[in-house]
């Protein structure tokens, strides 16, 4: 997975994305998306007084019974309260007077209020609230109050607090990983590392990095810790724990989305969500997820298309018993077509390849023993991926497959094997199709990985990451590129 990490190693800016504050932790902690509370814990944060709290914030669970998630207090029941009543599941001021929002607690909200010794106001989520009752302000507790009533069930992103117009405490969410993995708010301002002062223990919100296809609008979440070196673990979990490499990602996916349209082309892309929920998408390339390292001057393509004017590939070796193919191509029609073929005679004899009957049946050729499919049928909307694997052949389009076995022989072709043609005996004829993949291998050694691409100068084929040659036309006319990965 090389290649993998050095795209990461691009994308290194997707931790940039996320609160620059990551980097201002010291050695020994790791910061976490948000610290989530379940009723017992809070923290103390040491000041006392008059302040101002902008924050980030949601409800996990309201319970039907007062819920703090800021509090001025010293003694449990006095002071100035901020979460939720026994009667409204709103974002207000719990005690005395009024003062509650329209926004649902259960939603993450921008809230900044004010506790003075006049009362208490501020906003949720750009709506003003207020409390007039006027409350002597006590010390600042997080999540419950100093003697751990009203403990709330709260996701916290982030706090801030303020005296005078000066920043006091900036809590970042965190983990000290060098203290046994404890969890709590390390203050940036003080140095300070806040934790639990109450009982049970806190849950740690980690980032998430997400694999997306944006075929089938699937994705699949891998929790990592904000470091690169955890990002690429994560990814490479994601692609290697798969049926097979041409289904890799859809395979495993847990939950469908929409792709926001983030400019990300790519038939797989790295999802990362910063902060504020916002998707940040990034290119990864390649059947299986894993990104392709072309040299300088080359660039990656989604797929290149063949005209039907005699466009096609030769890959330079030929084709037998002992060959495994996996390709994945689109058809331009369903009858009568050989996207991958060769064969010594015009008949029978030695052949190796997949095609389309003219009863729009898909076929495996094998030594001359055809082999036709019946459950799936072939179209020219949906991506065909085709794993020929000695007499083994799989077809899967669709969401379906169907798996056929030719009968058993020892073979080796004299011609060489085309892409997006049949080879009949030393006389190619090329047809229409898009092509997005293509492996081969001769035995367990892998002889030709073979990457849509152009060259710098727009000339468009494939490029093979095994021998690093660029494969043209070896007919007529020139293929059309598809979009940039």
């Amino acid at each position: 997975f090389d290649s993998l990490k050095l795209v990461l190693a691009t994308v290194a800016c997707v931790f940039a994305i996320m609160p620059a504050h990551a980097a201002t932790l010291p050695a020994g902690y790791t910061e976490l998306e948000y610290l989530e509370s379940t009723g017992t814990q809070r923290i103390n944060t040491g000041i006392t007084g008059n302040v101002v709290i902008d924050t980030e914030a949601q409800q996990t669970h309201y319970t039907g019974s007062s819920q703090v998630l800021a509090v001025t207090t010293t003694n449990g029941m006095g002071g100035t309260y901020f979460g939720t009543t026994e009667t409204q599941e709103y974002w207000g001021f719990s005690r005395g007077g009024t003062g509650m929002s329209n926004v649902l607690a259960t939603t993450k909200a921008k809230i900044q209020i004010t506790f003075n010794n006049s009362g208490a106001s501020g906003t949720v989520n750009g709506e003003n609230i207020a409390r007039s009752a006027s409350v002597t302000q006590g010390t600042l507790y997080i999540f419950a109050s100093s003697n751990g009533q009203f403990g709330g069930y709260f996701k916290l992103w982030s706090m801030r607090v303020y005296q005078n117009g000066n920043l006091v405490r900036n809590f970042i969410p965190a983990r000290h990983d060098a203290d046994n993995g404890k969890l709590g708010l390390y203050d940036t301002v003080s140095g300070e590392f806040f934790t639990n002062a109450g009982t049970g223990t806190f849950i740690a919100g980690e980032w998430q990095i997400k694999i997306a296809t944006t075929k089938y609008n699937e994705e699949s979440f891998a929790p990592v810790k904000t470091d690169l070196s955890a990002a690429v673990n994560a990814v490479e979990y994601v692609v290697s724990n798969t049926m097979s490499q041409a289904q890799a990602i859809d395979t495993i996916a847990t939950n469908k989305q929409t792709r926001p349209d983030e400019g990300c082309t790519a038939k797989y892309c790295l999802l990362v969500e910063d902060e504020d929920g916002t998707p940040h998408w990034y290119p990864i390339a390649g059947a299986n997820g894993v990104a392709h390292n072309l040299p300088v001057g080359y660039t990656e393509l989604q797929y290149i298309e063949s005209t039907g004017s005699k466009q096609w590939i030769d890959t330079g070796l030929t084709a037998g018993s002992n060959t495994r193919v996996l390709a994945q191509y689109k058809l331009m029609n369903t009858i009568f077509t050989w996207p991958i073929s060769v064969r010594d005679t015009n008949s029978a004899g030695a052949g190796f390849g997949v095609g389309v009957n003219g009863s729009e049946q898909f076929i495996s050729d094998y030594n001359g023993n055809r082999q036709t499919f019946t459950t799936i049928t072939p179209n020219t909307t949906d991506i065909i991926t085709v794993d020929k694997n000695k007499n083994v052949c799989t077809i899967s389009i669709g969401g379906q497959s169907e798996t056929v076995t030719n009968t058993a022989s020892t073979f080796t072709t004299t011609n060489t094997l085309p892409l997006f043609a049949q080879n009949s005996n030393g006389s190619v004829s090329s047809g229409k199709y898009a092509f997005y993949s293509f492996k081969m291998w001769e035995g367990d050694t892998l002889v030709r990985d073979m990457v849509p691409a152009k060259n710098a100068s727009d000339v468009v084929g494939m490029y093979d990451m095994v021998s690093g040659q660029f494969f043209t036309s070896a007919g007529t006319g020139t293929f059309t590129a598809g979009p940039d990965m």
